[in-house]
């Protein structure tokens, strides 16, 4: 489709918003401070995740797909509680996790869902879900991202990567690690610091 938008001359364009664009679901954002927001890809999936979770949820998504995340305005987004559901293919998912580090910056909570499993492309539109079946199906999909307003404080100058520690192999041996490599070998999240998120 072509967007049309309102020009800074005063008249409708057949273009894109000027950058940084607004959020699709502003009015619901600003009549509902204290409200959880639910982040979807896609003007169709924001308005069926309303109709199922707007008792819940403010339910927002950014114009131009999964390629302008760099040109959202995000900032009406700051200080609140956010829940990504991604739609189930790379696109979306790469998006949600871009959308989870722009916002871990100036948000208390910021969770994405696991779409793993999925059809590609599945989304909210095509679940067919009532409120109840949500809940029951998104619980336990639910990763949680550590932004730095929740992340453990430790002493300045505290070392964490090259501290050794032992582990006792199978066979007996007693190896020593630091805690980077053993972090590096088991594949591990991390937060914004480098830490391995805790779960």
């Amino acid at each position: 489709f072509r967007p049309w938008s309102w020009t800074l001359e005063g008249k409708w364009a057949q273009k894109g918003c000027p950058e940084p664009r607004p959020l699709y679901g502003l009015p619901d954002l600003f009549n509902n401070p204290n409200k959880a927001v639910l982040i979807v890809e896609g003007e169709k999936c924001a308005d069926i995740a309303k109709s199922i979770l707007g008792h819940k949820y403010v339910v927002v998504t950014w114009p131009n797909g999964a390629n302008a995340i760099n040109k959202i305005d995000w900032q009406p987004l700051k200080g609140r509680e956010i829940l990504i559901w991604p739609d189930a293919d790379k696109a979306g998912r790469d998006a949600a996790n871009q959308i989870a580090d722009i916002l871990s910056k100036s948000c208390p909570q910021v969770e994405i869902i696991n779409t793993d499993g999925q059809p590609d492309g599945w989304d909210v539109a095509d679940s067919g879900f009532s409120s109840e079946e949500f809940q029951e199906w998104a619980k336990t999909r639910i990763v949680k991202q550590v932004t730095p307003e929740i992340a453990p404080k430790y002493p300045k100058g505290t070392v964490f990567n090259n501290t050794l520690i032992q582990i006792n192999a199978e066979d007996g041996e007693v190896i020593s690690i630091s805690q980077a490599d053993l972090q590096k070998k088991l594949g591990l999240a991390k937060t914004y610091n480098n830490r391995p998120i805790c779960n």
